[in-house]
């Protein structure tokens, strides 16, 4: 896309040190901490609550872009949220729920 805007494309070498140190950390944490995290959690988790994992992610991400960064927290923001966070309740429980279901007969 930056070829197609016509961007000026810089080499990292030429990045200011803040930069160079974001890039390390998004590399270490946002990528092989979170694919290895990943790849744990798929053999000792089921899939079903492995996947939850990547609808908590924007949640995380509000939290800390508004302590960090201060940014604004929307009414619009919270209730896209709480519709997450309802949503992920009911795929970590309604599977529990069936099992119980099944016991009970």
């Amino acid at each position: 896309m930056s070829l197609g805007f016509g961007e000026e494309w810089i080499s990292p070498i030429n990045w200011s040190e803040k930069v160079q140190w974001v890039m390390v950390l998004l590399i270490v944490f946002g990528s092989i901490l979170a694919f290895t995290s990943f790849n744990y959690l798929l053999k000792s988790v089921s899939p079903e609550k492995v996947a939850t994992s990547t609808y908590v992610n924007p949640i995380v991400a509000l939290i800390l872009g508004w302590y960090f960064l201060n940014e604004q927290i929307t009414t619009q923001s919270i209730i896209a949220a709480i519709v997450l966070l309802t949503g992920v309740y009911f795929i970590n429980t309604t599977k529990t729920l069936a099992i119980f279901e099944r016991f009970k007969k």
